[in-house]
């Protein structure tokens, strides 16, 4: 890109020089482990850096910072020594720019000299600039190796921050889901032009602020169904102070349980914190409460992910077939009190994000059937002919309609009519 970013000159003159960017993922805790941006700890080189902007700026958890190539050129590549060989469950690349899409191949070594893919994205189409993907199946390797193959016009290969995420030994990476960036999101108040939306619409350029400088200000999220948490991730305004907060979890909106807590914090830390929730934490609305604040800032984030899996609502979700070639939607309407059964299924390639409502024929949302990332292959989900608040439907028919996100960025859309009966 150009010497000086659009991004940076822009942000610089919005908050005293505040440039929040980082990897928006946090660790997620498995039974002997949890999937660590592996990243911060490694030693990243490129085959030509651009002065002042070094390879070694996109793994330092800062959003003031970013790798540069030295010209307009595609065919530069970037990588990091995670200085072993990891299990990785996948990555986030936080690029320049925003608006403009950046195809790239994903590669990884034992040795740096042999490498193999594991994710081609040669034809990403995709123009967010935080994107975050799941390797599929298992990926091992010691170096990962970003070559930039394609850019947007005026464009350079670019990025603020790599993350790489992955546990050490043969346990399974986790999978990545940020399941906040599909969720609705609210506070108690917000400043005018940081409203609360800006903290889950996966752009470091925009953050959510409270009214005042006091504590005791909340913001949360909707993920609109139940899931079971793995923790969350907050790249805060500012870079070098301390935040003490809360975090609790509900599946109503009215009874809070803590996931969380850091009301005694007084670390001084990195923009980007990344946090594990307690064990057997589930929830569908998640709340942080700002109980503390330093040096007279204000309850102020760019981005809040909240990570977990499958909603845990009373769905059977059943996996059917490991492989599906495109993306469909059925469903077995039955005349009974048991409810429809949805069949659908996920395209062929890496995992993609799936999501699935409900609406009354008044185009009103009753409820949210699956949201989140899933791999490929052909589902089963079992209705239960209710809400999403747990309160059975009126008989009727209703419209179901289904969204996959694959990972180059398209979308397929499809419909069908769910009956349900008293």
């Amino acid at each position: 890109m150009k010497s000086v970013s659009a991004f940076q000159s822009t942000f610089a003159s919005a908050f005293c020089g505040a440039i929040a960017i980082a990897t928006l993922f946090c660790g997620f805790p498995t039974a002997a482990s949890a999937a660590v941006n592996l990243a911060l700890n490694g030693t990243a080189s490129a085959d030509a850096s651009q002065s002042g902007n070094g390879a070694g700026n996109a793994i330092d958890g800062s959003v003031s910072t970013r790798w540069c190539a030295t010209d307009g050129n595609t065919g530069h590549w970037w990588k990091v020594d995670l200085g072993a060989v990891y299990t990785l469950g996948g990555y986030q690349i936080v690029w320049e720019m925003a608006g403009d899409s950046y195809q790239y191949l994903v590669e990884v070594s034992n040795d740096d000299v042999t490498y193999t893919t594991a994710l081609d994205k040669t034809s990403n189409a995709e123009t967010a600039q935080v994107q975050t993907e799941n390797f599929t199946g298992t990926v091992k390797g010691r170096f990962v190796r970003i070559t930039v193959t394609g850019l947007s016009s005026g464009s350079w290969a670019s990025f603020y921050e790599c993350s790489v995420f992955g546990v050490a030994g043969t346990t399974p990476a986790p999978a990545i889901n940020n399941l906040a960036l599909v969720g609705s999101s609210s506070s108690d108040g917000d400043q005018g032009g940081n409203p609360s939306s800006n903290a889950i619409d996966a752009t470091a350029s925009t953050r959510w602020c409270a009214t005042d400088g006091n504590t005791g200000h909340w913001w949360k999220v909707d993920l609109g169904a139940v899931y079971n948490l793995n923790g969350c991730q907050i790249i805060w305004e500012f870079n070098g102070d301390y935040y003490q907060f809360l975090v609790e979890v509900s599946n109503d909106d009215n009874t809070y349980t803590t996931a969380l807590d850091q009301t005694a914090n007084t670390s001084i830390s990195n923009q980007i914190q990344s946090y594990d929730f307690l064990s057997g934490t589930k929830g569908r609305y998640v709340r942080i409460t700002v109980t503390g604040l330093s040096n007279n800032h204000w309850a102020s984030f760019y981005e809040f992910g909240v990570f977990g899996s499958t909603p845990t609502t009373g769905l059977l979700h059943t996996g059917l077939n490991a492989s599906a070639v495109a993306s469909a939607l059925s469903v077995s309407n039955k005349a009974s009190d048991n409810g429809a059964v949805l069949h659908y299924a996920v395209p062929s390639g890496s995992a993609s994000r799936v999501d699935m409502r409900l609406f009354d024929l008044k185009g009103i949302e009753r409820r949210t059937l699956v949201n989140g990332m899933l791999p490929s292959g052909r589902y089963s989900l079992a209705f239960d002919n209710r809400d999403g608040q747990g309160r059975r439907l009126a008989a009727g028919t209703y419209l179901c309609r289904y969204r996959v996100i694959s990972g180059n960025g398209l979308v397929d859309t499809r419909a069908a009519t769910v009956t349900v009966n008293r």
